[in-house]
This record gives C-alpha cells, sequence and structure tokens, in this order.
C-alpha cells in the first residue's frame, strides 16, 4: 500500500497517481525544484498544478496517458522528404521570375521603345503634315516675316538660359529658317550673359537644316547688354553705340552712328523671363512702330498675353503646337515634325504592347 503525502489515502502499490487527490506518489516522476523557489520573501513559490480528477469519478486524460505503454501510442505520420533542388536548375513548368528581374525586363523594354522610336523619328519623313490647328499669332508672325523685303535688317534678342533650350530651340528653328529664305540681314543681342552662346548654337542648327542654297549675309553679334532696361532703353536710342560696332558691322546693318532702331525693318525676340519681355515692350515697342514678334517659352507666355491682346505684341508664339504650326505653314519639317514622329511612335508602341498583353489574358488559361 502507497499512502498519499498530500490526502493520507492508502492506494494500491502500483498506483503511481493517488485515486483520491491526484498527487503523484512516485518521487522519480516530480520534477526537480528549482533553486530559491521555496524561499519566503524573495521570490513567490511556484504554483503546483495538479491533474486532478474530472466531474463524476472519471479517471483524468493525464492518468489514461500514464497508464499506456509505449507501444500502444500511435507514432505520428513521417513528414513528407524534402525536394532538394541544384543551384541554377529549376523544375520544367515551375519558373517564377522574381520581382527584380520583372522591373530589368521592364526596364529594358521600355528604354529599348524609347530609343528606337527616337531613331524612327529621326528617318522616317512627317507623319502628319496637313491640318495642323493653327492660332492667328502664327499666321501673323509667317505674314510679318514673309512680307519683308529681301535683305532687309532684323534685330533678335535672345534672352533665355540654356536651361530652357530645348523648349525655345523649337521656336527659334521655323523662324531662323524663313528668315534665311528672306536672306534677312541678321544683328543678335541679349540681356543675359549666356544669349551669345545660345544664339550660336541656335544659328549654328539653322544653318545645318537650311537645304536651300542661298547665299546668307553675315550676322553681326551685338553680344551681351547689361543693364536690363537700361540697356534697352540705350539700345532703342542708339545701338551702334552702345554697343560700340565697329564700321565693318555698322555699314552691313545700314546704320549710322546715331541712327535709332528704325532701320531694323522686324524685332525678334526668344524669352524664357517675362521681365525681359516687359523691358523690351515698355522700352521699345510702345515707343515705336517697328513691328514686335516674341516667341515665349511656355511658362512665360501667359503673363504676356495682355500685351499682344493691347496690340503691343504684334505676335505672340509659345509651346510645341506653335513650333510645329510654323514648320507646317512654312512647309519645312524642322525639329518640332521629327519629335511628332518620335512620340506618335511611343504612342504606337505602347497600344501594341497592351494588345499583346490583353490578347495574351485572353488566350492563355490560368494555372
Amino acid at each position: 500500500m502507497t499512502t498519499c503525502s498530500r490526502c493520507g489515502h492508502e492506494n494500491k502499490p502500483d498506483v503511481a497517481v493517488c485515486e483520491r487527490c491526484g498527487t503523484v506518489l512516485t518521487e522519480e516522476a516530480l520534477p526537480p525544484p528549482r533553486l530559491l523557489a521555496q524561499i519566503q520573501g524573495l521570490i513567490p513559490p511556484e504554483p503546483a498544478i495538479l491533474p486532478g480528477r474530472l466531474r463524476g469519478g472519471s479517471p483524468h486524460p493525464l492518468e489514461v496517458l500514464a497508464t499506456l505503454q509505449p507501444d500502444t501510442i500511435p507514432a505520428a505520420a513521417p513528414l513528407p522528404p524534402k525536394e532538394e533542388t541544384v543551384a541554377g536548375e529549376e523544375s520544367a513548368g515551375s519558373i517564377t521570375p522574381t520581382r527584380t528581374s520583372q522591373a530589368s525586363a521592364l526596364l529594358v523594354s521600355v528604354g529599348a521603345i524609347l530609343i528606337l522610336s527616337a531613331v524612327l523619328g529621326r528617318l522616317l519623313p512627317p507623319l502628319s503634315q496637313q491640318g495642323i490647328p493653327r492660332r492667328p499669332a502664327v499666321d501673323a508672325a509667317y505674314r510679318l516675316i514673309d512680307t519683308l523685303p529681301q535683305g532687309a535688317a532684323v534685330l533678335i534678342a535672345w534672352d533665355y538660359e540654356p536651361t530652357t533650350q530645348g523648349e525655345m530651340q523649337l521656336l527659334a528653328q521655323p523662324i531662323l529658317q524663313h528668315l534665311r529664305l528672306k536672306q534677312a540681314r541678321l544683328a543678335h543681342v541679349s540681356l543675359r550673359p549666356t544669349g551669345p552662346a545660345v544664339a550660336a548654337s541656335a544659328g549654328t542648327m539653322a544653318a545645318a537644316l537650311d537645304i536651300s542654297a542661298l547665299a546668307q549675309p553675315p550676322a553681326v553679334q551685338l553680344g551681351f547688354v547689361p543693364g536690363d532696361a537700361a540697356a534697352v532703353r540705350a539700345l532703342a536710342l542708339s545701338p551702334a553705340q552702345t554697343t560700340t560696332l565697329d564700321p565693318q558691322s555698322v555699314r552691313t546693318l545700314g546704320l549710322e552712328e546715331e541712327d535709332s532702331l528704325q532701320p531694323f525693318a522686324l524685332l525678334i525676340q526668344f524669352s524664357a523671363e517675362t521681365a525681359a519681355t516687359q523691358e523690351w515692350v515698355e522700352q521699345v515697342a510702345s515707343r515705336q512702330t517697328t513691328p514686335f514678334i516674341v516667341a515665349a517659352s511656355g511658362a512665360v507666355a501667359p503673363v504676356l498675353r495682355p500685351y499682344e491682346q493691347t496690340g503691343q505684341i504684334d505676335a505672340l508664339l509659345s509651346s510645341y503646337a506653335d513650333a510645329l504650326a510654323y514648320e507646317e505653314r512654312l512647309g519645312r519639317p524642322g525639329p518640332a515634325s521629327r519629335q511628332e514622329n518620335a512620340q506618335s511612335m511611343v504612342h504606337l508602341f505602347f497600344i501594341l504592347i497592351v494588345l499583346i498583353a490583353l490578347f495574351r489574358s485572353l488566350l492563355v488559361p490560368d494555372a
């Protein structure tokens, strides 16, 4: 007989758990006590979790497990063996590209489309040169240049920085081409230090695009004139004295030392700054009758619309649409026409990609 140390009940010798209170009777089954676990005031004692008995006198599941033999406990089903794959080898039908490879493929495809579109835009003829909507300002600027006498003197102000050269060159090229057809005697001036450089770049591009065999008179470089409004006022009074032109340049333009801007048949300004155009309008255009054309960037043009509406600016051009319309009016494709081809090719390629993806999603069944 085994007496329970907890409740004093006498149990059978082969019983490991007390039949009354469920206390474990064998010392081998008891867990080893932890150090300092029962010292009062230092660490609270660990609660003893006893299996106990269920209501109705049924044995506790722990008692049932204690009486079972190891042989009678069913073994867990073994896990399936893990397939090992050799690095760099994948089974057929299980190729799943990672996000990195997908992003790389997308970037390569987009880059190839843009490069191919740019190349085709330069090689192909203009896709559409008929029916381009034109604003009245385009026709007005075209008439002012087209009615110039052959070899007329034209003053061009280059008032934009190289950072806006890409946008401004689209407007400058068709105008310069038109002036070359009229064999105009050009005089370049600028209120910005970088003006002579952008003027030289635009002139070089216009000469490269010119397919006519007309001999062009040499252009006169008035250079950079500092002083903003005061410089424009001095130019209006005497361009020869303000810029210290050499006698040969003065004779080329047909000017005298005391002449104002009246000998010039036309004034043209390429501007990406509102203040520069306002100075030309206030100091020059509003004080004389010489026609004044302004080709402005898209950010500046809305501010200058009132000057066009009041007649102080005879023609105000801006944006890519005006450049393309002027090339169509002139009948000579230029940078704007080539850019139109490139944009059309990009749109066409992306439409093809969307259609291919759509047909593929319809034809390939889902996995």
